[in-house]
């Protein structure tokens, strides 16, 4: 009886028709399709929420990045601004803030379900809003007070100070996604694995991954490539701004190489000339006529004895004059003491120099003048420049070739010429040698 029962379903099974096993098979096989579906199905879905998290955290990290990397372009920016004053320095620094803007909107949307990242955020805000404030503080004192205070400025401190707290921050976020990221890597590894023995179970499905696993290195690849580009033209960028900027210093050593030249060739000119007038008896009459116009200076002469007035300029002026600068045309004016002469006198002075013309007293039109200035002084300009009485541009204007005397010394050669040249126009012919005590009284 039991080989009799245990029979039956074998010969049930012998019975059914061919189409009947087909059937039973494609449902078994259907069966089996639907469970693989549902396994791979439910492990999909955890792969996929896992793969989200994990995008998320790597957008948030990535977008960290972003932000410390343009306020470093910020700095770049304020820093090379600060050491050149040249206003296109300043253009990393706009486009970084427009772009920390960006991915500070980016993080407070990637931490909004994020109770501590939220606040870490604000305190990341506050900290990037007081570095760019010290960036803005350095620029402006750059733009408005010069090199120094800008200087200044960058080397309090401040700065670094700030960036550090803004890296601190970002490193704190930073640390905590990628503890994140980890568990989310592990969960993901775990579900891989699901999803893997699931999908060996069906060619189709392994397929499908290959399929899937291919597309993602494509895009990893595509992605490689085009940040390499990006690398290779901004170094190509910044290797075009070295060549440039070496240029122009090629450029600026060549201008001064030739200002100095011409600087020493007009020293050695005025040598050669002030060898000459000592050998002249007419160049030494000419050169003390242009001392009796140039002492009015130490008179106190107004800018009308310099430039000339016309008829009718100021009370008192019931005619036409020419300035001393008209009266010296084609000649030398020799200006004594002028390191006397009051700052207006100085600004109309110095026109005259650049400009090589004059304009009188009461009239619009300028006049041109031909004329070579000799100046002297007994006190010391550069301590008049930096007192604030005297203009460094006007300096730099006389000071093409320059004479320094103490005192007269016995027996010189300055001695034995300004004693002729007076005795020549005050009297007789000089004997030809003057006493010790005469040549002593010359040196007091």
């Amino acid at each position: 009886m039991a080989t009799l029962g245990a029979s039956m379903p074998h010969e049930k099974l012998e019975n059914w028709s061919i189409d009947r096993k087909i059937n039973a098979g494609f449902a078994l096989a259907l069966v089996l399709l639907v469970v693989i579906g549902i396994i791979s199905f439910m492990s999909i879905n955890r792969m996929t929420d896992t793969i989200r998290l994990l995008t998320h955290s790597h957008a948030i990290v990535d977008t960290l990045e972003d932000l410390f990397s343009e306020l470093k372009d910020a700095q770049r920016g304020e820093r090379g601004y600060v050491l050149t004053g040249v206003e296109r320095y300043l253009n990393p620094y706009h486009d970084a803030l427009i772009r920390i803007d960006e991915n500070l909107d980016d993080l407070q949307r990637l931490v909004a379900n994020d109770v501590n990242q939220r606040n870490r955020l604000v305190t990341l805000r506050a900290a990037v809003d007081d570095n760019l404030a010290e960036l803005e503080e350095a620029i402006t004192l750059r733009r408005n007070e010069g090199f120094e205070a800008g200087v200044r400025a960058v080397r309090s401190g401040e700065g670094k100070q700030f960036m550090d707290n803004v890296e601190q921050i970002v490193i704190e976020m930073q640390d905590e996604e990628e503890a994140r990221l980890d568990a989310r890597t592990r969960q993901a590894e775990t579900s891989a694995r699901i999803t893997l023995f699931v999908i060996g179970v069906g060619s189709l499905m392994e397929f499908g991954l290959v399929i899937f696993s291919m597309l993602l290195v494509n895009r990893d690849i595509t992605e490689r490539k085009r940040a390499e580009r990006a690398l290779q033209e901004a170094h190509d960028k910044l290797e075009g701004q070295v060549e440039e900027r070496t240029a122009e210093l090629v450029r600026a050593n060549e201008d001064l190489n030739t200002e100095i030249g011409e600087r020493k060739r007009s020293e050695a000119q005025l040598a050669v000339t002030l060898e000459q007038i000592e050998k002249s008896r007419d160049d030494l009459q000419f050169i003390f006529d242009q001392l009796r116009l140039g002492t009015a200076i130490v008179d106190g002469t107004r800018r009308s004895q310099l430039f000339g007035h016309r008829k009718g300029a100021f009370t008192g002026a019931v005619g036409d004059q020419k300035g001393l600068f008209e009266a010296a045309e084609g000649g030398t004016l020799f200006l004594d003491e002028i390191g006397d002469i009051s700052m207006a006198v100085q600004t109309s002075l110095l026109r005259v120099l650049q400009e090589k013309e004059i304009t009188r007293l009461g009239e619009t039109k300028p006049v041109k003048v031909d004329v070579r200035v000799i100046a002297a002084t007994h006190r010391d300009l550069n301590e008049e420049i930096a007192a604030g009485r005297f203009r460094a541009d006007l300096f730099y204007r006389i000071r093409v070739a320059r004479i320094e005397y103490r005192r007269c010394v016995p027996g010189g050669r300055i001695s034995r010429f300004l004693l002729h040249g007076f005795c020549a126009r005050a009297g007789p012919p000089p004997a030809s040698r003057f006493t010790t005590s005469a040549m002593m009284r010359c040196a007091r």
